[in-house]
């Protein structure tokens, strides 16, 4: 059975990283067994080494953990590397092979990323860290063509949705069709209460005016002013008290000000949008990405659920 819900996009990317280290002899004690293939002690040790060198934050992780937290790691990283497994044995069984020109291009931009991401830019640096953890240089070839390895096999679900399928969908998640009523929202963050009640009632009386001196002055004065876009009642970005202060105002051109650990906010309402319902063209694409998301996991957890897997740590 697959492991709790986990998605199959939030759990792809550590799946490739352990490319190239499934396949091979085995050991008489396995970690693991999938369907005729054994995942061995030493390929669980390579990957979390490969693992370290990718992710230094999990790097020192494994250094501050004692044995019982290791094990723990270890547990779950198996999961992932049974999840690669399958994930290759579906591919060789469909005969997918990655773009070898595109498995170039992917593996140089992924490389270049890491170095800059997580060594400050240094070649070196990772370098370093790579022969300190014995990992294979050539091995990191292989983490982006299981990438395209798994692009492929979901490709291969998602062409099978057919508009059929689509409205069918939309008809079972009719909230997909309800646009709720929102707010066209900025946020101007100032040090001192007294400041951003200044702002609000000047931001006020360039609403009713029409003039633009009041705006002007509480962009100059602000620490920081952003735009929040539109929320909802529902948004799930913004603290619900201020939600229910903002929705309980009369509308476009009022504001509230707000305390917070980022100091004293005024939140202020430029547009306004009441509650519609779009046809199924407006929420067509939306509708086709969330379709295809449950397909893939659906199709993930397929894989855990037709395979014989044993798990011996």
């Amino acid at each position: 059975m697959p492991p709790g819900s986990r998605p199959l996009l939030a759990v792809s990317m550590l799946l490739l990283l352990a490319a190239g280290f499934l396949p091979g002899c085995g050991e008489p004690a396995p970690a693991a067994r999938v369907n005729d293939t054994t995942i061995s002690f030493q390929q669980l040790r390579d990957f979390i080494a490969l693992m370290r060198l990718l992710n230094p934050p999990l790097d020192l992780l494994w250094e501050e953990q004692g044995a019982q937290g290791r094990k723990e790691l270890e547990k779950e990283l198996l999961e992932y590397l049974i999840g690669l497994e399958l994930v290759r044995q579906e591919a060789a069984s469909l005969e997918l092979a990655p773009d070898r020109q595109l498995l170039e291009e992917r593996m140089q931009e992924q490389l270049q990323e890491l170095v800059q991401v997580h060594y400050n830019g240094s070649e070196k640096n990772f370098e370093k860290q790579r022969k300190r953890l014995g990992v294979d240089r050539k091995s990191l070839e292989l983490l982006p063509a299981f990438e395209l390895l798994l692009q492929a096999l979901c490709d291969r679900v998602a062409g099978t949705v057919t508009e059929e399928d689509l409205r069918h969908y939309v008809e079972e998640n009719p909230e997909m069709l309800r646009q709720p009523a929102a707010l066209e929202v900025e946020k101007f963050i100032f040090d001192e209460e007294d400041r951003a009640e200044e702002a609000l009632k000047r931001l006020q009386a360039g609403a009713e005016s029409g003039e633009p001196g009041g705006r002007s002055w509480a962009e100059a004065e602000a620490l920081e002013v952003r735009s929040l876009g539109w929320i909802s009642a529902d948004d799930p970005f913004l603290e619900q008290e201020v939600k229910e202060m903002l929705f309980a105002l009369p509308g476009a051109g009022t504001g509230v000000v707000y305390a917070s650990a980022e100091k004293y906010q005024v939140f202020w309402i430029n547009r306004t949008r009441e509650e519609t319902r779009q046809s199924f063209e407006e929420v067509r694409e939306e509708a086709e990405k969330a379709h295809k998301a449950l397909l893939y996991q659906e199709y993930f957890n397929s894989l855990w659920e037709k395979s014989r897997i044993e798990i011996f740590i």
